[in-house]
């Protein structure tokens, strides 16, 4: 019995430093809280693109999430609505999961939504990671035919990507499981909304620390094949925001910038990675904070947390 009673004891410790950290957040923020006002703007582009939901522009080289200078211009928007219908996702009330791998938990993704910026609390970010093939003679299609098959094995070593045996088709639902400080392991996972030749691009679920779109892409530039990381981008809810202040940030940079280079190795190449970070919108959007309800981290938490008492609770 010793152990139940430590696991619970830990639970209420950790639910009344939630409650603190909480509260705190919902003072400091609220003392920024900016004068409201909708993303007129990015609301209109969403949906000229078609979609409320889906990314704005996608033209060839050109990353679905935003132009090489950070804006989305109409005649790209034109250009996206045009695209081969086949390459879109189809539209899902949803989420089912149809692949569940051996020892994984599939506790946050099966009957969520999908969730873009628009539906997500924190201020709206842009970042591009980029990586020169210098040397490698493969087009762009070649770098994303491979990085389509082996996307998982890119990933750095404390993170998985599980990747259904289809493939990264779009409409395909894939579960994530990503350590956090702490050794907590968050389990979310994301939707395949857009794939083609050059490119493909993921939507994530409701309760990932991120609300917004991921787009990985190749080009050739200066006659170098060039592979892109892109992603557009609010935190989901109150307390993943103050993850972003204090080191969410940082620990999404690294896992971007060690995927290029792991991408990068597979080619034969080692080079820098390019990074920028902009920041488009600095309100927060506190309609959202209710968010937090679906939390990923608190839910794989209390997942674990069940998992340790329940052997103890049948014996």
């Amino acid at each position: 019995m010793a152990r139940p009673i430590q696991y619970l004891m830990d639970l209420v410790a950790a639910a009344g430093l939630f409650v603190a950290i909480g509260g705190r957040l919902t003072w400091m923020l609220a003392m920024t809280k900016p004068r409201r006002g909708p993303v007129a703007r990015l609301r209109d582009r969403e949906r000229t693109a078609g979609c409320r939901n889906a990314p704005a522009v996608h033209a060839g080289s050109v990353s679905v999430m935003a132009s090489r200078d950070n804006q989305l211009t109409e005649d790209q928007a034109q250009l996206a609505a045009g695209r081969d219908l086949a390459n879109w996702a189809t539209a899902v009330r949803r989420l089912q999961v149809s692949e569940v791998p051996d020892g994984v938990d599939n506790i946050n993704v099966d009957g969520r939504r999908v969730v873009g910026v628009i539906q997500g609390f924190g201020q709206l970010w842009q970042k591009t990671y980029r990586i020169r093939l210098e040397g490698a003679a493969v087009t762009p299609a070649e770098v994303i035919a491979v990085w389509k098959a082996r996307f998982a094995s890119f990933w750095p070593t404390d993170s998985r990507f599980h990747s259904p045996q289809g493939g990264l088709a779009p409409g395909v639902v894939v579960l994530l499981d990503q350590l956090l400080p702490g050794r907590l392991r968050l389990s979310s996972g994301v939707m395949i909304l857009y794939a083609d030749a050059v490119s493909f691009t993921v939507m994530t679920a409701q309760g990932h620390p991120l609300a917004g779109w991921n787009t990985f892409s190749a080009f050739e530039e200066d006659g170098v094949t060039v592979a892109e990381v892109q992603v557009l981008m609010r935190a989901d809810d109150p307390l993943f925001e103050l993850c972003m202040l204090v080191f969410a940030h940082r620990m999404e940079d690294r896992l971007w910038q060690q995927t290029l280079h792991n991408l990068a190795a597979h080619f034969g190449v080692q080079a820098p990675v390019m990074y920028q970070r902009v920041r488009l919108d600095r309100r927060r959007q506190w309609s959202k904070a209710g968010n937090l309800w679906y939390n990923a981290a608190v839910r794989s938490a209390l997942h674990t947390l069940a998992g340790q008492l329940r052997p103890s609770s049948r014996a």
